[in-house]
């Protein structure tokens, strides 16, 4: 009976259909999926800012592989371009269908992030340097503040100092390989009253704050940032990436003689998705039509 069984179970594995393995772009030029892009309005624009929608009509099955590194670019240039910064193999049977979130990051901080209805397309890969912080930001888990700003960083050709963030010495790996790329020696660590590159120094002079009151049903990684009118991130002002049930109060602030625009929306990000937040305008001409 043993014997039965054993050869039964080399016959089920022997008809068993082949995988094939192909890169996104292999598939899509060789029809064997189609793709749509949507931009994810639950998430930053340095989580996980877009949803891929695949469908296999090659008729097998299929593994496809979205690499780290790949480039998506707007349809309206007033838009931020964006690299994925975490690889991820997706399988498809014949005809189906599969939706999945994209971690990406931005590779233009002073151009607008995307909305709902921005149009997205991906247009080939990033540079040899990008690519490689790439691979540091997958590897070290880094979706994060620093991840992002150690992608502008890169992109933009400036200094390991401009990359900063609450939890200064988790992005270490990043400042180094941008020091490295740049020739320059690693920077000092933040001094404790140095509020421009540390982001727990107290705030000095114009003081702008608030608190988000929260229950959280279940450990969850909570952050707090400061984005612009572009929807784009400029200071990360609270990060704890294990915060237990239960309620919660997290107060914040920021320096408006240091963030001086007009309009800013303090945001809390739980496991990468928006939550809560509060607009704050310092336009007089909100605060007559009583905004």
């Amino acid at each position: 009976m043993k014997n039965i069984l054993f050869i039964l179970a080399l016959c089920f594995l022997g008809f068993a259909p082949p995988v094939s393995e192909y890169t996104f772009y292999q598939a899509l030029s060789s029809s064997l999926v189609t793709a749509e892009i949507e931009v994810n309005t639950n998430s930053t624009h340095y989580h996980e800012p877009f949803k891929i929608k695949l469908k296999n009509i090659s008729g097998r099955n299929l593994k496809i592989k979205l690499e780290n590194g790949m480039k998506l670019e707007p349809g309206e240039s007033e838009y931020q371009n964006f690299m994925i910064v975490q690889e991820q193999l997706i399988s498809l049977a014949p005809n189906q269908r599969e939706e999945t979130k994209v971690r990406a990051m931005c590779l233009e901080a002073h151009d607008r992030a995307p909305s709902g209805g921005s149009d997205y397309h991906f247009s080939g890969r990033v540079n040899d340097k990008l690519k490689g912080l790439g691979r540091i930001i997958q590897a070290n888990e880094l979706y994060s503040y620093m991840g992002q700003d150690a992608v502008w960083a890169v992109a933009d050709g400036k200094s390991a100092r401009e990359i900063s963030g609450y939890h200064y010495d988790e992005g270490l790996p990043l400042i180094r390989y941008v020091a490295n790329l740049n020739g320059e020696e690693l920077p000092p660590k933040p001094a404790a009253d140095d509020y421009q590159r540390n982001y727990r120094a107290a705030v000095t002079k114009a003081t702008v704050g608030g608190a988000f009151t929260f229950n959280a049903s279940f450990p969850m990684a909570v952050e707090i940032a400061l984005f612009n009118e572009d929807n784009t991130v400029v200071r990360e002002l609270f990060n704890n990436k294990e915060t237990p049930p239960g309620e919660h109060v997290v107060e914040y602030s920021f320096d408006h003689s240091v963030y001086t625009e007009d309009f800013y929306t303090v945001r809390m990000i739980a496991d990468g998705e928006l939550f809560l937040e509060n607009r704050f305008s310092f336009n007089p001409e909100d605060w007559r039509n009583g905004n």
